[in-house]
């Protein structure tokens, strides 16, 4: 949806509108956009997060307009660490081939698969620096082999599944090795994720809708679902949230803060590794539906959240 503006003149437009869910706050009315567009909200928000939104926050690029493709992919350089240049890599990688004792053929290759290489200058190459480089490849093949999970609230579990059969009772099946992070953690720092004012995430809800701009239809109006945050369900729930009591402070106080429902989509697949062969990881995604689904859906945006990824069980 395009941009709205805050109706400041007129909160009581005569439209024949839906009745709110609640009279407790006011709906807010928002004035039309270019299309005929508008929204009513079911109070007044602070902001409006896609008011000013623009075509460069719903693109996945990046480069800049005078900056060509060809230009960008000639500056970037791949990251070899722990080498401290190319030369290093092509030697080390010669040198470590597997091979305890070299042959006639292990020298052709280190002439033109080393020497020959356009990106090889023998200035880059010092002893010491080889001797550097050996040390850390030793330090990371002693690491733990799993060491990407010690990070990231990452947690290792086994779940127990029951496998019912058609004779005799269920049986528990354990399933070690579930990789997962606290889902509260995760959405806590979703939330407390530095975003531009156009990608910020919606916490109050509203209901959209398209005014027809024919001349002989001028009081037609018809309700337009597009965001999560624009569902009915959204809105009711919205509604009973704010109906409940307050919540107490730890000095006993009345929590004066606003409340606003934070929606968790959660999205699972195989996701393939290689071009060829089999192997894969099953992983256990999570969305904010606060966000809309033109923004978090730019890989660029990096708004999905891997909260866990699945055992593939055998088939017997």
């Amino acid at each position: 949806m395009g941009p709205v503006s805050i109706n400041k003149e007129d909160d009581n437009n005569d439209l024949d509108m839906p009745a709110p869910l609640t009279s407790k706050p006011v709906p807010y009315r928002t004035l039309a956009n270019a299309f005929g567009l508008f929204r009513e909200y079911v109070e007044r928000p602070s902001i409006q997060p896609d008011e000013n939104i623009s075509l460069r926050d719903l693109t996945q690029s990046t480069i800049s307009s005078e900056q060509s493709t060809a230009e960008a992919r000639t500056q970037q350089k791949p990251n070899i660490f722990p080498f401290s240049n190319t030369s290093s890599l092509l030697f080390l990688r010669w040198f470590h081939n597997g091979v305890a004792t070299k042959s006639i053929g292990d020298r052709t290759t280190l002439i033109t698969d080393v020497f020959h290489h356009p990106e090889f200058n023998p200035h880059d190459i010092e002893a010491g620096d080889l001797a550097a480089i050996e040390s850390k490849l030793d330090q990371a093949d002693s690491m733990e082999e799993n060491s990407f999970w010690t990070g990231e609230g990452w947690q290792t579990s086994t779940v127990n599944v029951s496998i019912p059969f058609t004779k005799g009772s269920p049986a528990s099946f354990a399933i070690p090795n579930l990789r997962h992070r606290s889902i509260t953690k995760v959405v806590v720092a979703a939330l407390r994720k530095k975003r531009s004012p156009a990608s910020a995430l919606h916490y109050v809800p509203f209901r959209s809708f398209w005014k027809s701009p024919a001349p002989a239809l001028p009081d037609h109006v018809e309700r337009i679902f597009d965001e999560l945050y624009s569902s009915d369900i959204w809105l009711k729930e919205h509604a009973a949230l704010n109906e409940q009591p307050p919540e107490l402070c730890p000095d006993g106080t009345e929590c004066k803060l606003p409340r606003a429902i934070a929606a968790l989509m959660f999205w699972s697949d195989a996701t393939q590794l290689a071009n060829f062969g089999t192997a894969k990881l099953w992983p256990l995604y999570l969305f904010l539906g606060n966000q809309s689904k033109w923004l978090r859906g730019k890989s660029s945006a990096r708004e999905c959240h891997h909260i866990a990824y699945f055992t593939s069980v055998r088939r017997y």
